[in-house]
């Protein structure tokens, strides 16, 4: 069988996006699965019966071949055949592929899609702020990711109309995809995704979203804005003083914002401007310095807002269509 050297190093690349052991071959596709995500590829090849190849290995092999090849498989290994070189690989018994059903398939434009999951991605490592590990909600409305302690939300997520609950593999295994669409549905224990011949199932999550609606303040005096570059650029001066988990104190009066870090590796402070709206109200409070930087440096807005829910002790910071709901601490 014949096939160009990039079909290859793209079938590899779509696979390795799931990090399962094994690419797995049955003649019609090619697949690869790890615990609950399963990733299929359209690929042709002629071979007598299923088998399946290190993943790390064919990554290897593929990664040094140019133009066209030929490709034979026997009992016992896959041979590949480029200009002047040979090379093989040892194949074993493939796990059986995952039967695809899927209905109701609703498409989405592809780049509306991952700039808001990525979006929603930053806010998904374990903690218990919310009482909730982490995973995506994904809606036409937006899309939200949490890991506890700060939640993410992109308005306008580009999702269906009722939304999904998407285990993070799922959402980064999405990056595969580049296709200007791609079609997304679910029935009672999987969710799919497909795009140009290629498919990823992940297991439907059985759970809910926490209300995040109920944390993020509305009517408040405590709402404040900042100029993004003024704020992202007093961040970057702090940076080197930042250690694990370090939070930085921001103080505002008078129509000005003293942000405040120290650490074992030194204490500095920034002066940026601040406004607050008709009415301006000093206020303190203590926020986890790499969380406000990853939403400073991720949103491109020209101004930044802060808004304070004192009883439900959360912090809003918004800009354009990007949110971020954090634990703080006022003083």
């Amino acid at each position: 069988m014949k096939i160009h050297s990039d079909k290859l190093k793209e079938l590899s690349r779509k696979l390795r996006g799931v990090g399962g052991e094994l690419f797995n071959f049955d003649g019609k596709l090619a697949y690869s699965k790890v615990d609950n995500l399963d990733i299929l590829v359209d690929f042709p090849l002629e071979c007598a019966a299923p088998f399946a190849v290190s993943t790390e290995k064919f990554g290897q092999l593929v990664a040094r071949l140019e133009g066209d090849c030929e490709l034979e498989i026997t009992t016992t290994k896959i041979i590949i055949k480029a200009k002047k070189s040979k090379l093989t690989l040892p194949i074993t018994e493939a796990r059986p592929a995952i039967e695809v059903q899927p209905n109701n398939l609703i498409t989405v434009q592809r780049d509306n899609l991952i700039t808001a999951l990525n979006y929603a991605l930053q806010a998904t490592e374990s903690g218990s702020f919310f009482n909730y590990s982490g995973a995506v909600q994904l809606s036409k409305r937006c899309a939200a990711g949490t890991n506890g302690y700060r939640l993410a939300v992109c308005e306008s997520g580009g999702g269906p109309e009722i939304p999904m609950i998407l285990p993070v593999p799922a959402v980064q295994a999405l990056k595969v995809f580049t296709g200007k669409t791609i079609s997304i549905g679910e029935d009672s224990n999987n969710q799919y995704f497909q795009s140009d011949g290629t498919t990823i199932i992940a297991r439907r999550l059985v759970k809910a979203f926490p209300p995040y609606e109920n944390l993020i303040p509305s009517s408040t005096k405590l709402n404040f804005e900042f100029v993004r570059e003024e704020l992202s650029s007093a961040l970057k001066s702090l940076a080197p003083l930042a250690e694990e988990k370090s939070k930085i104190l921001l103080t505002i009066s008078d129509e000005s914002a003293i942000i405040s870090l120290a650490s074992q590796q030194g204490e500095g402070n920034v002066e940026i401007p601040a406004s607050g709206g008709d009415t301006f109200i000093p206020f303190e409070c203590s926020l986890p310095f790499e969380f406000v930087r990853d939403f400073v440096e991720s949103v491109r807005g020209p101004a930044i807002h802060l808004r304070c829910n004192s009883e439900k002790g959360s912090f809003l910071l918004e800009s354009e269509k990007f949110k971020l709901i954090i634990a703080g601490r006022t003083t």
